[in-house]
């Protein structure tokens, strides 16, 4: 292996023996004086910008941005208005869509002893509550439109 490595740095040598490490004078900036000479207090922005760094190319300053015309403390959404409470039904069955997850994993976790009927009732009730929210969701008709995209 060290002839591998040898080799390795040889030819690391001759690509860095080929490159031309020269730095490009920077381009003098049209809006700045140049930095007043004080030993010792050279400001790090006035150094960035006499060598060129991190500035653009381009000798535009840069335009304020304009105010938005519309303003963004112009509109006050109105309150929403109250939550419909939705029938029995439909509570009874997101509920049981809801909790019986949660009531099997409280079982599994808990390491209590279960008769075999009580999973398999929590099952049959989350698959009547899943068909009944289903079934009572329907196919609300929007119009004629066959996209049956948003509504506003």
């Amino acid at each position: 292996m060290s002839g591998t490595s040898s080799s390795d740095d040889e030819e690391f040598e001759r690509i860095v023996a080929g490159l031309e490490l020269s730095v490009p004078e920077p381009e003098p900036l049209p809006d700045r004086e140049p930095p007043a000479e004080t030993p010792g207090a050279a400001d790090p922005g006035d150094l960035l910008a006499q060598h060129g760094v991190f500035q653009p190319r381009w000798s535009d300053p840069v335009p304020p941005e304009e105010e938005d015309e519309w303003g963004d403390d112009d509109f006050v959404p109105p309150d929403p208005g109250p939550l419909p409470r939705g029938d029995r039904l439909t509570r009874l069955a997101w509920g049981a869509l809801l909790g019986v997850p949660g009531l099997l994993f409280v079982l599994a976790i808990s390491g209590a002893p279960v008769p075999g009927v009580v999973p398999a009732l929590a099952v049959v009730g989350f698959v009547v509550a899943l068909v009944v929210l289903l079934v009572r969701r329907g196919d609300h008709d929007r119009g004629e439109d066959p996209d049956h995209g948003a509504v506003l």
